[in-house]
């Protein structure tokens, strides 16, 4: 069933299992000048040793509880790849119409995409990458999923290891001060450390939970009561806050970077009459307008910066929040899940589709 008894095999047995689709198989290799297929024979029960029969049971019935069926393999596809999604998601990395895009682009390179979700509890063992497009948690069964695949031998966005560093703002702040990036000034607070010093803010300031996301657990305290209030609404649900220097502008700058190489760029411009890119205070969030620029055009600087900061992360997908303030340019923070939506990013670069 693709596996071996000894796991370090496992990717070698995948891409054989794919193509030969038959439960038990051995496989010959000759060396010559390269290590050659001689052939290949499959197998019945009756031909296993002992350690082999417990092993298969197990690994069958691993399978059978999966409550899968086969899925061949296609000649016109080079690669498997699940698109995990939730679509009862209110606010998805990418809405539908940029899905579509993505299964686009991904048959024109022979790679065969699917929508998966967790609840189906998929056999992600059947594909070759995974690509999340469902926000991200530690906590949560995204993480588990990926951390699964990466297990598996899958190329993974977002990789496990990205979403443990991304959604840890705390670890962010301290990893982006030793590698010497600009930020606002930021304090780590525990509710010990907040009570000693929460009169010597400069306000306005901003108060944040360790994991916000889509500018949720982010508020902006007017006066030393506002910033007890936040305050002690975040501790009840986390042991450490941050506080930060607020820093007015009209837009955030969100650069896409993946593999090293910035891939969009556009200016988030803040929802009207508020301070953040999407206001949550209503029944229903508000965003505020964007712009996508050609990366050519844009201060070499803010490139710089989103570069440098994932660096040190890895080389998935990220986009890379930014404020530039005249000559200065400061990051915000690093997102392992960012979004691309129809006609919003992608509106420069890589669309290959309509919809």
């Amino acid at each position: 069933m693709g596996k071996n008894l000894i796991e370090h095999y496992n990717s070698l047995c995948w891409e054989f299992f794919r193509n030969i689709n038959a439960p038990m198989f051995r496989v010959y290799f000759e060396k010559k000048e390269n290590w050659c297929i001689k052939r290949i024979k499959v197998l019945h029960f009756g031909e296993l040793s002992d350690s082999h029969k417990e092993f298969f049971v197990q690994t069958f019935n691993n399978y059978l509880e999966k409550n899968i069926s086969f899925k061949s393999s296609s000649k016109k596809y080079l690669y498997d790849l699940a698109i995990l999604v939730d679509k009862n998601e209110k606010s998805p990395p990418s809405d539908k119409k940029a899905l579509h895009c993505f299964v686009q682009a991904f048959k024109k390179v022979g790679i065969k995409a699917e929508f998966i979700e967790a609840k189906e509890r998929p056999n992600i063992g059947e594909y070759d990458a995974l690509f999340i497009r469902e926000t991200t948690h530690v906590n949560h069964h995204t993480f588990k999923l990926a951390s699964t695949a990466e297990k598996e031998g899958l190329f993974v966005i977002d990789d496990p290891n990205s979403i443990l560093k991304c959604t840890n703002k705390i670890f962010l702040e301290q990893l982006m001060g030793r590698i010497g990036v600009k930020r606002p000034t930021t304090k780590i607070m525990d509710k010990r450390i907040f009570e000693e010093e929460m009169h010597t803010f400069v306000y306005p300031c901003i108060v944040k939970k360790p994991d916000s996301a889509f500018s949720q657990g982010v508020y902006k305290a007017q006066n030393v009561d506002e910033l007890k209030k936040y305050a002690h609404e975040l501790f009840t649900s986390t042991e450490l806050i941050l506080t930060q220097e607020y820093l007015p502008t009209n837009y955030d700058w969100r650069v896409g970077v993946l593999n090293g190489q910035v891939i969009y760029c556009c200016k988030y411009y803040m929802a009207k009459g508020h301070w953040q890119i999407i206001n949550n205070s209503g029944s229903k969030a508000e965003e505020g307008d964007f712009e996508c620029i050609d990366p050519k055009q844009v201060d070499k600087k803010v490139l710089d910066v989103a570069l440098k900061a994932t660096h040190d992360i890895g080389t998935g997908l990220y986009g890379v929040d930014l404020k530039q303030s005249g000559e200065d340019v400061y990051l915000i923070e690093v997102n392992d899940n960012p979004s691309i939506d129809f006609g919003v990013e992608d509106m420069l670069l890589g669309r290959i589709c309509t919809c």
